[in-house]
This record gives structure tokens, C-alpha cells and sequence, in this order.
């Protein structure tokens, strides 16, 4: 997904390369988790790697006053698995599967429904145990952050 790529480019600090992701690890997640995740998450992060957004997001999010939230991790495989696992006992939907985080902790999540899963990016507050649809798909969701001004932190 070429949109991916753009959104590593654009928010990670250019020394620290995307974290690679083996097919077989997120096989692993999806078995432990009961769910699939989208084909269009899977290969781009099989492809591109877990970026791994710097403060500028962040800071650029709440310049902007943007309506919606930062992502500050992507979940690696066995993150997926312990934050899904550990949330669905505090009110995460037991169909939904977290794939990243923001810098307060909430998560983003698809519903894993096999066979099918949907590629719509959902966010969990794990302060109000609230769940709400952000984005129709995965691409939708990027593309959010890659319409977003980029404003560097101050130094």
C-alpha cells in the first residue's frame, strides 16, 4: 500500500526504519485472537514494516486542532495480542482486534470477524470503554494523516 509507505516517510524519524513483520507472526496473532485481520492492513505492514511516528504527529494533531486522534504505536504481533487480550477483559469488543495506540493508551482496532473482516478503523477509550467508527478502511484511516500539515516540534 503505497499510501503506507507515505505515512512511514512522513511521521518516522528517518534513522529508525520500520520494525519488519513476518506473515507468519500476525497468522500467530489472528489464530491466539479468534479473528483475520483486513488483507490490506496485513500486506502493507508485511511490506512496509511498523512505523514508528515520532512527537511530530502528535504535535501536528493538536496544532492542527484536528478531529481525531494521534497514533503513537503500531502494535507489533505479540503487542497485538497482549493489549487485545488485556482490553477485551476491561470492555473491548470481543470481535475487534487493536492495531495500534494513541499517546494516551486508547487503541485502534478492526473487527475481526472471520471470513471476512472489515478493513474499518475503529477507536476504543479505554477511559470511557466508549467505541467509535474513524474511518471507513484502513486506507481512509492513513489517509487522514497523510492529509495532515506536517508541523515540526520546536527546538
Amino acid at each position: 500500500m503505497h499510501a503506507f509507505a507515505d505515512f512511514a516517510s512522513k511521521w518516522s524519524h528517518p534513522a529508525y526504519a520500520p520494525e519488519p513483520v513476518l506473515a507468519a507472526d500476525l497468522m500467530r496473532a489472528e489464530e491466539q485472537l479468534a479473528g483475520r485481520l483486513p488483507a490490506d492492513y496485513r500486506d502493507a505492514i508485511v511490506s512496509i514494516g511498523l512505523p514508528r511516528p515520532t512527537g511530530a504527529l502528535l504535535h501536528s494533531v493538536c496544532e492542527e486542532q484536528a478531529d481525531f486522534a494521534d497514533v503513537a504505536d503500531f502494535l507489533s504481533a505479540d503487542e497485538m495480542i497482549s493489549s487485545t487480550q488485556a482490553w477485551r477483559e476491561m470492555g473491548l469488543r470481543e470481535d475487534m482486534i487493536a492495531f495500534a495506540s494513541d499517546c494516551m493508551g486508547n487503541l485502534f482496532a478492526f473487527v475481526g470477524a472471520p471470513p471476512n473482516p472489515s478493513s474499518a478503523v475503529w477507536f476504543f477509550d479505554h477511559e470511557t470503554g466508549e467505541t467509535t467508527l474513524v474511518a471507513p478502511s484502513f486506507r481512509d484511516w492513513i489517509q487522514r494523516y497523510l492529509d495532515l500539515r506536517f508541523i515540526p516540534l520546536d527546538d
